[in-house]
């Protein structure tokens, strides 16, 4: 590909999280309904028809809103440890992975964490504001972002850290980990009490590699799930953490009361339930995302072999991501995801998610008109 070398200056932020269309359509003066988000990884057919019928039977009964949410979260703790088959004594309700990520840092009082980099940005702000010290451990782009289990074993013992922090898939990179490997990594940090905190945010795009089922058995072993990106419920704010028994119990002592509410528990019960609609999501993307990947590297771009609903992009030398992000923005009303403020990342990354063909095609035909 013959790549135009785009200017690389801008006097606009990069938002530090996807989704920010309200933020960006007040800075680029642009309406908001026009913008079309790739920054946001949310499964693009919606939340499930069953959930939002439940719905919208709650709001018709006066009592789901008037009345407390029940304190032991008894049905959404049930249809949870169904779903990933533990017990709900195993499983701990928040409004999100950060607050569970917080609430279980404080349960275990760590002190010294290993986080391979790039990730996520809020794993580093909630570290930091628990005092935990932060050991970050680069992962080479070039080698598409792999870990080595070893290699992260033998760093974790020389930095003396007492945690791990993991994501599989990760984020930014979509890269996923065998469940093999992952096991004899868990296996090590046991024997050395080492704590592995791991998220499954986007495990649900590939379950047979969650390690969610072994938590109970395993002390030293924490999984954080998400359902907000899966059942495209990002508004309602809803997760939960797997873990042995009284581990789960500590961790649950450090979560504010009532963390998630009423509607929130009906509608991530509905959703957990509803079978036809994850199998459904979970081909559809597998699809999408391989004939989007294809097209990209057709183009002649270079695209991480990610397994969840995103994907993540290295532009030719001389392409600027930011300036790539404000083109795509106030040429085309196309949001990716600049990846210029991911730790241990440079500007010419950016992340896109997987949408609907429609909008998968417009997003190509932006690229190509730009490069």
């Amino acid at each position: 590909m013959r790549a135009t070398v785009i200017e690389s200056t801008s006097s606009i932020p990069i938002p530090a999280h996807g989704g920010q269309l309200r933020q960006i359509a007040a800075q680029f003066d642009i309406p908001q309904e026009q913008l079309i988000d790739f920054s946001a990884n949310i499964h693009p057919n919606g939340p499930p028809p069953s959930m939002l019928q439940a719905l919208r039977e709650a709001v018709s009964r006066p009592e789901i809103v008037r009345d407390y949410p029940d304190i032991e979260f008894t049905d959404l703790r049930n249809a949870l440890a169904a779903y990933v088959q533990v017990e709900p004594s195993n499983v701990v309700i928040g409004n999100g992975v950060v607050p569970l990520l917080e609430a279980t840092l404080r349960a275990f009082s760590v002190q010294s964490c290993l986080l391979p980099v790039p990730a996520f940005s809020e794993y580093r702000k909630t570290l930091a504001r628990c005092a935990v010290e932060i050991h970050a451990f680069q992962i080479s782009s070039d080698k598409d972002f792999s870990i080595d289990a070893e290699q992260l074993m033998s760093e974790a013992s020389l930095r003396d850290c007492d945690a791990m922090l993991l994501a599989n898939p990760q984020n930014p990179s979509g890269i996923s980990w065998m469940q093999k490997d992952l096991r004899k990594l868990v296996r090590y940090a046991s024997e050395h009490n080492i704590l592995v905190l791991l998220d499954e945010a986007f495990i649900d795009y590939l379950p047979e590699e969650s390690l969610a089922f072994l938590s109970p058995s395993i002390s030293s072993l924490v999984v954080f799930r998400s359902l907000t990106k899966f059942f495209a419920i990002a508004g309602l704010r809803v997760a939960y953490a797997v873990a042995h028994a009284q581990a789960s119990s500590r961790i649950q002592g450090n979560v504010a009361t009532w963390p998630v509410s009423t509607l929130a528990c009906v509608a991530a019960c509905h959703a957990v339930k509803d079978v036809e609609y994850s199998s459904h999501a979970r081909t559809a993307n597998q699809e999408e995302l391989a004939w989007l990947r294809d097209r990209l590297i057709g183009i002649g771009l270079y695209v991480y072999p990610g397994v969840a609903n995103y994907l993540l992009i290295r532009l030719p030398a001389g392409i600027s991501a930011v300036a790539l992000w404000r083109q795509l923005i106030t040429r085309h009303c196309i949001v990716v995801r600049c990846c210029d403020n991911f730790e241990g990342l440079d500007g010419q990354f950016i992340r896109v998610c997987v949408r609907r063909r429609e909008d998968n095609l417009k997003f190509l035909g932006a690229l190509r008109s730009l490069l």
